[in-house]
């Protein structure tokens, strides 16, 4: 169940979102069931929403969004 980057038929967006109010990952809803099934458990076993993960990401965000208005 646990999803690997490294499968041939992965993509970020095939199997999570972002959501941009909390930083948090969540399973894409336009995805199947099953691979929302699999997003869910990889985002629970791997803590992917833990508060480091989601100040990461929108650190990550805020850096990324001044270097491309900076250039």
């Amino acid at each position: 169940m646990l999803i690997a980057p490294d499968e041939l038929e992965y993509t970020f967006q095939r199997y999570f979102i972002v959501n941009f109010s909390t930083w948090a990952l969540e399973p894409n809803p336009e995805a199947s069931q099953e691979d929302q099934d699999r997003a869910e458990y990889s985002i629970e076993t791997l803590g992917l929403c833990d508060r480091k993960h989601t100040i990461g990401r929108k650190m990550n965000w805020e850096m990324y969004a001044l270097k491309m208005k900076t250039g």
